[in-house]
């Protein structure tokens, strides 16, 4: 998805300026959907009204808004108005308010956080064991880190390339980008299509597994699989019954397992 940057400018009532600043954003983005939008508003402008006809226009999008002395854009500046940019591409935005403590800690407050949970754990194993075989020791941290993103279909972002390259060279689709680095082109570099979906069919079988232990059943540790081509976990219902819910890969299922397992690397 093509990464686009709108600027818009309006004046009037609150209701006005939101309707016509809308207006402006919906005819440039076409069917993009808006990811950010940033507004700065005269200070003749009541901010709070502003901001809930914002919301109201923009629904899910996270904004932030401030008062101004002078609004501008790239066509031109006014007063009394409302400008507004708007960020659209493939781009995750969060958002959220810190509280107090260092600036580390409000910025976590206002982040979310990508857990090291047991898929990727092992699947941190997993690659650490197919760097070691070809001779890359990168350390247990960066590989937990790849893990992570692998997991969560999110890009690295670094300042030590070095480290993920090896990572993606030893088969993985993760193409890390140094620190700095803009991406116009795919914003979203740490999965494919196909990674995206697995992930979301492998969090599906956690969901069920995880819903059924907590509704009373066992789980059956020993059924878990997180392979190149399939993932799969177990559990045992309150009448004794197996259950086993899986996500096998479309081209696995119509491939021998090892031969598709063997490409993907």
């Amino acid at each position: 998805m093509k990464t686009k940057i709108v600027s818009a400018m309006a004046s009037g009532t609150c209701t006005q300026a939101a309707d016509a600043l809308a207006n402006q954003v919906r005819e440039t983005l076409s069917d993009a959907e808006p990811r950010l939008l940033a507004a700065f508003a005269s200070t003749s402008q009541p901010l709070p009204e502003l901001v809930r006809e914002l919301a109201q226009r923009f629904p899910g999008v996270p904004f932030v808004a401030s008062s101004t002395s002078g609004e501008f854009t790239d066509r031109g500046d006014a007063k009394g108005s409302v400008s507004a940019f708007v960020l659209s591409g493939d781009y995750r935005v969060f958002a959220g308010i810190g509280g107090n403590g260092s600036p580390f800690e409000a910025s976590m407050d206002a982040t979310e956080v990508l857990p090291l949970d047991d898929a990727a754990a092992r699947l941190a194993g997993r690659i650490n064991a197919d760097l070691e075989r070809a001779g890359g020791i990168i350390g247990m941290p960066d590989v937990m880190v790849a893990a992570i993103a692998l997991r969560g279909c999110v890009p690295v972002v670094t300042g030590n390339v070095a480290h993920f390259e090896q990572v993606h060279a030893t088969g993985y689709e993760l193409t890390p980008s140094r620190t700095g680095e803009r991406d116009d082109v795919q914003a979203d570099r740490g999965c494919t299509f196909n990674e995206r979906n697995a992930a979301r069919h492998c969090k599906a079988v956690d969901a069920i597994t995880e819903n059924a232990v907590a509704a009373g059943g066992r789980e059956v540790r020993e059924m878990a699989q997180d392979t190149a081509f399939m993932y799969s976990r177990g559990f045992e219902d309150l009448d004794g019954h197996i259950w086993g819910p899986l996500w096998m890969h479309p081209d696995a299922a119509v491939q021998v397992p090892e031969a598709f397992a063997n490409a993907a690397r």
